[in-house]
Protein backbone atom coordinates (compact mmCIF):
# COMPACT_ATOMS: atom_id res chain seq x y z
CA UNK A 1 0.00 0.00 0.00
CA UNK A 2 1.58 3.81 -0.99
CA UNK A 3 1.64 6.33 1.26
CA UNK A 4 -0.35 9.25 1.02
CA UNK A 5 0.05 12.07 -0.88
CA UNK A 6 1.41 14.69 1.25
CA UNK A 7 -0.10 18.56 0.52
CA UNK A 8 1.42 21.22 1.73
CA UNK A 9 -0.64 24.77 1.42
CA UNK A 10 1.97 27.04 1.66
CA UNK A 11 -0.24 30.37 1.12
CA UNK A 12 -1.15 33.16 0.45
CA UNK A 13 -2.70 34.52 3.78
CA UNK A 14 -6.06 35.28 4.07
CA UNK A 15 -6.60 34.01 0.79
CA UNK A 16 -8.67 30.49 1.65
CA UNK A 17 -6.53 28.50 2.92
CA UNK A 18 -8.52 27.54 6.38
CA UNK A 19 -11.55 27.10 4.44
CA UNK A 20 -9.62 25.04 1.95
CA UNK A 21 -8.37 22.63 5.69
CA UNK A 22 -11.68 22.98 6.08
CA UNK A 23 -13.43 21.40 3.00
CA UNK A 24 -9.86 18.38 3.14
CA UNK A 25 -11.04 17.49 6.83
CA UNK A 26 -14.35 16.75 6.24
CA UNK A 27 -13.84 15.00 2.93
CA UNK A 28 -13.58 11.34 3.75
CA UNK A 29 -10.01 11.06 1.45
CA UNK A 30 -8.32 12.96 4.16
CA UNK A 31 -7.56 12.81 7.97
CA UNK A 32 -6.78 16.23 8.32
CA UNK A 33 -5.27 16.75 11.36
CA UNK A 34 -6.93 19.78 13.62
CA UNK A 35 -4.36 21.98 13.72
CA UNK A 36 -4.02 24.07 10.64
CA UNK A 37 -0.60 26.03 10.68
CA UNK A 38 2.10 24.13 12.01
CA UNK A 39 4.94 26.50 11.42
CA UNK A 40 7.41 23.72 10.87
CA UNK A 41 9.39 25.21 8.55
CA UNK A 42 9.59 28.41 8.96
CA UNK A 43 10.52 28.16 12.59
CA UNK A 44 13.80 25.29 12.08
CA UNK A 45 16.35 28.19 13.55
CA UNK A 46 13.63 28.61 16.73
CA UNK A 47 13.76 24.78 18.37
CA UNK A 48 10.78 26.00 20.45
CA UNK A 49 8.35 27.34 18.10
CA UNK A 50 8.33 30.15 20.45
CA UNK A 51 5.17 32.30 20.04
CA UNK A 52 3.46 29.87 17.76
CA UNK A 53 3.88 26.95 20.20
CA UNK A 54 2.80 29.50 22.94
CA UNK A 55 -0.29 30.35 21.38
CA UNK A 56 -1.50 26.62 20.57
CA UNK A 57 -0.87 26.24 25.08
CA UNK A 58 -3.18 29.03 25.20
CA UNK A 59 -5.75 27.04 23.08
CA UNK A 60 -5.73 24.07 25.05
CA UNK A 61 -7.02 25.77 28.27
CA UNK A 62 -9.49 26.96 26.71
CA UNK A 63 -10.03 23.63 24.95
CA UNK A 64 -10.47 21.91 28.20
CA UNK A 65 -13.33 23.51 29.34
CA UNK A 66 -15.29 21.68 26.97
CA UNK A 67 -13.01 18.90 27.03
CA UNK A 68 -14.91 16.73 29.50
CA UNK A 69 -18.12 16.41 27.61
CA UNK A 70 -19.63 13.49 25.75
CA UNK A 71 -20.46 15.47 22.85
CA UNK A 72 -19.42 15.98 19.44
CA UNK A 73 -17.45 19.15 20.75
CA UNK A 74 -15.66 17.48 23.58
CA UNK A 75 -14.61 14.42 21.06
CA UNK A 76 -12.93 17.69 18.86
CA UNK A 77 -11.36 19.82 21.63
CA UNK A 78 -9.85 16.19 22.78
CA UNK A 79 -8.51 15.31 19.42
CA UNK A 80 -7.39 19.06 19.31
CA UNK A 81 -5.86 18.90 22.20
CA UNK A 82 -4.35 15.61 21.64
CA UNK A 83 -3.07 17.28 18.07
CA UNK A 84 -1.61 20.25 19.80
CA UNK A 85 0.53 18.53 21.82
CA UNK A 86 2.22 16.69 19.30
CA UNK A 87 2.53 19.38 17.14
CA UNK A 88 4.36 21.37 20.00
CA UNK A 89 6.58 18.72 20.66
CA UNK A 90 7.62 18.42 16.74
CA UNK A 91 11.53 19.21 16.35
CA UNK A 92 13.58 18.49 13.42
CA UNK A 93 16.00 15.39 14.08
CA UNK A 94 19.72 15.66 14.97
CA UNK A 95 20.52 14.83 11.59
CA UNK A 96 18.28 17.33 10.01
CA UNK A 97 15.75 15.39 8.98
CA UNK A 98 12.03 16.09 9.49
CA UNK A 99 10.99 12.66 10.13
CA UNK A 100 8.90 13.61 13.05
CA UNK A 101 7.17 16.48 11.24
CA UNK A 102 5.86 13.67 8.09
CA UNK A 103 5.18 11.35 11.13
CA UNK A 104 2.63 13.87 12.73
CA UNK A 105 1.01 14.55 9.32
CA UNK A 106 0.85 10.30 8.48
CA UNK A 107 -0.32 9.18 11.38
CA UNK A 108 -3.88 7.87 11.42
CA UNK A 109 -3.76 7.83 7.91
CA UNK A 110 -4.52 3.91 7.15
CA UNK A 111 -5.34 3.95 3.39
CA UNK A 112 -6.31 7.63 2.82
CA UNK A 113 -5.11 9.43 -0.02
CA UNK A 114 -4.36 12.71 1.16
CA UNK A 115 -2.74 14.29 4.67
CA UNK A 116 -1.93 18.01 4.30
CA UNK A 117 -1.56 21.21 6.56
CA UNK A 118 -1.57 24.71 5.33
CA UNK A 119 1.03 27.85 6.99
CA UNK A 120 0.56 30.69 5.15
CA UNK A 121 3.97 32.21 5.56
CA UNK A 122 5.77 29.25 4.21
CA UNK A 123 5.39 31.55 0.49
CA UNK A 124 7.45 33.49 1.86
CA UNK A 125 10.28 31.04 2.62
CA UNK A 126 12.24 30.54 -0.98
CA UNK A 127 13.37 28.31 -3.20
CA UNK A 128 15.77 26.23 -0.62
CA UNK A 129 12.64 25.14 1.66
CA UNK A 130 10.52 24.43 -0.82
CA UNK A 131 13.01 22.36 -2.02
CA UNK A 132 13.23 20.59 1.38
CA UNK A 133 9.17 20.35 1.08
CA UNK A 134 9.86 18.41 -1.86
CA UNK A 135 12.02 15.62 -0.79
CA UNK A 136 10.02 14.58 2.37
CA UNK A 137 8.46 11.84 0.44
CA UNK A 138 7.87 10.60 -2.70
CA UNK A 139 4.69 12.58 -3.50
CA UNK A 140 4.77 15.61 -1.96
CA UNK A 141 2.12 18.37 -3.51
CA UNK A 142 2.17 22.10 -2.80
CA UNK A 143 -1.08 24.16 -3.53
CA UNK A 144 -1.23 28.00 -3.42
CA UNK A 145 -3.91 30.25 -2.99
CA UNK A 146 -3.59 33.48 -4.50
CA UNK A 147 -6.27 36.94 -3.55
CA UNK A 148 -6.51 39.99 -5.30
CA UNK A 149 -3.66 41.92 -4.09
CA UNK A 150 -5.17 44.87 -2.54
CA UNK A 151 -8.08 42.82 -1.11
CA UNK A 152 -5.57 40.83 0.58
CA UNK A 153 -3.23 43.38 2.13
CA UNK A 154 -6.26 45.40 3.78
CA UNK A 155 -7.41 41.77 5.03
CA UNK A 156 -4.30 41.06 6.52
CA UNK A 157 -4.53 44.76 7.93
CA UNK A 158 -7.84 44.15 10.05
CA UNK A 159 -6.65 40.51 11.01
CA UNK A 160 -3.19 41.57 12.29
CA UNK A 161 -4.89 44.49 14.65
CA UNK A 162 -7.33 41.99 15.63
CA UNK A 163 -4.79 39.38 16.81
CA UNK A 164 -2.79 42.30 18.44
CA UNK A 165 -5.92 42.86 20.63
CA UNK A 166 -6.86 39.14 21.18
CA UNK A 167 -3.13 38.52 22.26
CA UNK A 168 -1.69 41.78 24.24
CA UNK A 169 -5.52 42.64 25.77
CA UNK A 170 -4.30 46.60 24.65
CA UNK A 171 -5.27 48.28 21.51
CA UNK A 172 -2.60 48.56 18.89
CA UNK A 173 -2.51 50.39 15.31
CA UNK A 174 -5.70 50.46 13.35
CA UNK A 175 -5.83 48.81 10.40
CA UNK A 176 -5.68 51.67 8.23
CA UNK A 177 -2.42 52.95 10.20
CA UNK A 178 -0.63 49.10 9.58
CA UNK A 179 -1.94 49.46 5.83
CA UNK A 180 0.19 52.89 5.67
CA UNK A 181 3.42 51.56 7.32
CA UNK A 182 3.10 49.40 4.33
CA UNK A 183 2.51 51.78 1.63
CA UNK A 184 5.50 54.50 2.94
CA UNK A 185 7.75 51.56 2.61
CA UNK A 186 8.30 50.77 5.94
CA UNK A 187 9.04 47.35 7.37
CA UNK A 188 5.84 45.75 7.76
CA UNK A 189 4.51 42.41 7.72
CA UNK A 190 2.35 43.47 4.91
CA UNK A 191 5.40 43.61 2.80
CA UNK A 192 6.24 39.77 2.77
CA UNK A 193 2.92 38.22 2.24
CA UNK A 194 2.01 40.70 -0.53
CA UNK A 195 4.77 39.77 -2.32
CA UNK A 196 3.50 37.54 -5.15
CA UNK A 197 6.91 38.31 -7.16
CA UNK A 198 9.18 36.32 -5.10
CA UNK A 199 6.50 33.86 -4.26
CA UNK A 200 5.54 32.81 -7.67
CA UNK A 201 9.71 33.28 -8.85
CA UNK A 202 10.79 30.76 -5.98
CA UNK A 203 8.25 28.15 -5.84
CA UNK A 204 8.65 27.84 -10.15
CA UNK A 205 12.38 27.76 -9.96
CA UNK A 206 12.00 24.25 -8.12
CA UNK A 207 9.17 23.08 -8.11
CA UNK A 208 7.93 21.56 -11.46
CA UNK A 209 4.31 22.35 -12.34
CA UNK A 210 2.72 18.84 -11.96
CA UNK A 211 3.70 19.32 -8.48
CA UNK A 212 2.42 22.62 -7.28
CA UNK A 213 -1.38 23.93 -7.80
CA UNK A 214 -2.55 27.54 -7.79
CA UNK A 215 -5.81 28.73 -7.63
CA UNK A 216 -7.49 32.19 -6.88
CA UNK A 217 -9.33 33.20 -3.45
CA UNK A 218 -12.09 34.63 -5.55
CA UNK A 219 -12.92 31.42 -7.67
CA UNK A 220 -12.99 29.23 -4.49
CA UNK A 221 -16.20 31.56 -3.44
CA UNK A 222 -17.88 32.37 -6.84
CA UNK A 223 -20.81 30.55 -7.37
CA UNK A 224 -20.02 30.56 -10.99
CA UNK A 225 -16.82 29.16 -11.14
CA UNK A 226 -16.20 27.09 -7.27
CA UNK A 227 -17.79 23.82 -8.57
CA UNK A 228 -15.00 23.94 -11.59
CA UNK A 229 -11.91 25.00 -9.17
CA UNK A 230 -12.85 22.44 -6.66
CA UNK A 231 -12.26 20.14 -9.37
CA UNK A 232 -9.74 21.38 -10.91
CA UNK A 233 -7.96 20.66 -6.90
CA UNK A 234 -9.06 17.21 -6.24
CA UNK A 235 -8.09 16.23 -9.65
CA UNK A 236 -4.90 17.86 -8.61
CA UNK A 237 -4.83 15.77 -4.96
CA UNK A 238 -6.43 12.24 -6.88
CA UNK A 239 -9.77 12.24 -4.63
CA UNK A 240 -13.17 13.09 -5.20
CA UNK A 241 -14.54 16.61 -5.88
CA UNK A 242 -16.90 17.55 -3.31
CA UNK A 243 -19.78 20.20 -3.42
CA UNK A 244 -18.49 23.43 -1.68
CA UNK A 245 -21.46 26.13 -2.38
CA UNK A 246 -22.70 25.72 1.14
CA UNK A 247 -19.64 26.13 3.14
CA UNK A 248 -19.33 29.29 5.08
CA UNK A 249 -16.00 31.48 4.76
CA UNK A 250 -13.83 30.33 7.88
CA UNK A 251 -12.28 33.66 9.91
CA UNK A 252 -13.89 35.94 7.42
CA UNK A 253 -12.66 39.59 8.89
CA UNK A 254 -15.70 42.03 9.52
CA UNK A 255 -16.14 44.58 6.72
CA UNK A 256 -14.23 47.68 7.19
CA UNK A 257 -13.90 50.99 4.37
CA UNK A 258 -10.93 51.50 3.24
CA UNK A 259 -10.10 55.35 2.57
CA UNK A 260 -10.23 56.26 -0.99
CA UNK A 261 -6.61 58.19 -0.69
CA UNK A 262 -5.26 55.15 0.92
CA UNK A 263 -6.90 52.98 -1.34
CA UNK A 264 -5.24 54.57 -4.23
CA UNK A 265 -1.92 54.90 -2.57
CA UNK A 266 -2.02 50.81 -1.93
CA UNK A 267 -3.46 50.42 -6.25
CA UNK A 268 0.25 52.20 -6.89
CA UNK A 269 2.08 50.08 -4.48
CA UNK A 270 0.75 46.96 -5.64
CA UNK A 271 0.83 47.86 -9.46
CA UNK A 272 4.35 45.86 -9.75
CA UNK A 273 2.67 42.90 -8.13
CA UNK A 274 -0.70 42.76 -10.55
CA UNK A 275 1.39 43.44 -13.59
CA UNK A 276 3.53 40.52 -12.66
CA UNK A 277 0.89 38.44 -12.08
CA UNK A 278 -1.29 39.58 -15.37
CA UNK A 279 1.69 38.71 -17.26
CA UNK A 280 2.83 35.38 -15.03
CA UNK A 281 -1.19 34.13 -15.63
CA UNK A 282 -0.91 34.94 -19.15
CA UNK A 283 -4.24 38.06 -18.03
CA UNK A 284 -6.19 34.96 -16.71
CA UNK A 285 -6.87 36.68 -13.73
CA UNK A 286 -10.61 36.92 -11.72
CA UNK A 287 -12.84 39.86 -12.19
CA UNK A 288 -11.40 41.15 -8.88
CA UNK A 289 -8.58 41.53 -10.05
CA UNK A 290 -8.71 42.82 -13.35
CA UNK A 291 -11.68 45.75 -11.46
CA UNK A 292 -8.48 46.89 -9.56
CA UNK A 293 -5.88 47.03 -12.11
CA UNK A 294 -8.47 49.30 -14.22
CA UNK A 295 -9.28 51.42 -11.18
CA UNK A 296 -5.05 51.78 -10.71
CA UNK A 297 -5.00 52.83 -14.57
CA UNK A 298 -7.84 55.23 -13.92
CA UNK A 299 -5.96 57.01 -11.14
CA UNK A 300 -3.25 56.91 -13.50
CA UNK A 301 -4.71 58.76 -16.49
CA UNK A 302 -6.35 61.82 -13.75
CA UNK A 303 -2.76 61.95 -12.39
CA UNK A 304 -1.41 62.43 -15.85
CA UNK A 305 -3.86 65.06 -16.70
CA UNK A 306 -3.54 67.46 -13.36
Amino acid sequence: MSEPTLVICVGAQKAGTSWLMQYLRDHPDCPIRRVKELHYFDTLDDPAGSRFAAERVKQLTRLRKKAGFFTKDGRIARQTMADIRAANALRPGSDGSHDAYVAYLMKGAGSKRVVAEATPVYGTLGRAVFDQMLRLTDDVRLVLLLRDPLDRAWSQARHDARMWTLYTKTSGPAPAARLRRYVNGEDSPIRRRSDYRSMLTELTAVVPRERLHIAFYEDLFDPRAQAQTLSRLTDYLGIRSLPGHDRPRVNAGKPQTLGARLRARCLVTLRSQDAYCHDFFSGALPERWRQHMAEDAGWMAQTATR
